[in-house]
């Protein structure tokens, strides 16, 4: 999922969330901008959770927040990217499948890259649901990226625990607003934004962003009736999932 999502899910997984939990809800997504494997990031959460709560327990909310993110243990992209209803694929990838041909058209990616791309579409129409539905959280994330104090502490930490230099994770947070769309969630903004991710990720140029944005549109068709018993089932799961890690 995109940021707004999983910033949702841990606002209401952890008790009293604040900035390290809304931060830790959305670093596994920043693994690319660090220098790390998508994997380490979605599956550090039980590690990364001892690691803390040996030596920094002032911030098992931000480790609780990596863990509502991941994948391994089995938090919301679990259900987003790898195994929903029984299925090999997680659910953005079963509803993306429909949209694979007009992302790979107005993305103008190849054709192997389209079915992930097209679950980032189903990602970024979650994103917009979810901000007209909780308009706070843009409030909420804004203030997250302008603690200063808690990106340093989450930076430390995990700059300790991966072993890398502290700055590189700080300047990921702070650049999180030039790629991800963080205010005025509309298609076409989104869309703006994942065109420039295609071009410093994969050096492509030929993204129509008006014409992605249609896609958003048509994308929200398919899932809009779906997003609150996606997200209701995936809570009640992951709130057992939380319970076996206590702040």
């Amino acid at each position: 999922m995109f940021p707004l999502t999983h910033s949702l899910t841990a606002q209401k997984l952890i008790e009293n969330p604040g900035a390290r939990a809304i931060l830790g809800s959305v670093f596994p997504d920043l693994a690319n901008v660090i220098g790390l494997h998508r994997d380490e990031t979605h599956e550090m959460g039980l590690d990364f959770y001892r690691f803390c709560h040996n030596h920094y327990q002032e911030h098992l909310d931000f480790a609780r927040g990596v863990i509502s993110h991941g994948a391994n243990p089995q938090g919301l992209d679990f259900y987003a990217d790898q195994s929903f209803a029984g299925q090999n694929q997680g659910y953005c990838f079963q509803r993306g499948s429909i949209i694979v041909d007009q992302v790979v058209k107005t993305c103008g990616i190849p054709k192997q890259m389209g079915l992930w791309k097209a679950h980032n579409f189903i990602e970024m129409t979650y994103d917009v649901i979810t901000a007209e539905r909780y308009p706070y959280l843009l409030q909420d994330f804004q203030e997250a990226l302008a603690d200063k104090d808690a990106i340093e502490d989450c930076s430390m930490i995990l700059g300790k625990y991966f072993q890398i230099d502290r700055g590189k994770i700080k300047a990921a947070f702070l650049k999180m607003p030039e790629f991800f769309c963080l205010n005025e969630v509309t298609p076409l903004h989104l869309a703006e934004k994942y065109a420039l991710q295609l071009q410093k990720r994969h050096g492509i140029y030929q993204a129509d962003p008006p014409a992605m944005a249609e896609v958003l549109a048509e994308a929200r068709d398919l899932v809009e009736d779906e997003f609150m018993p996606f997200m209701d089932g995936v809570y009640e799961r992951l709130c057992q999932l939380m319970a076996q890690f206590p702040k």
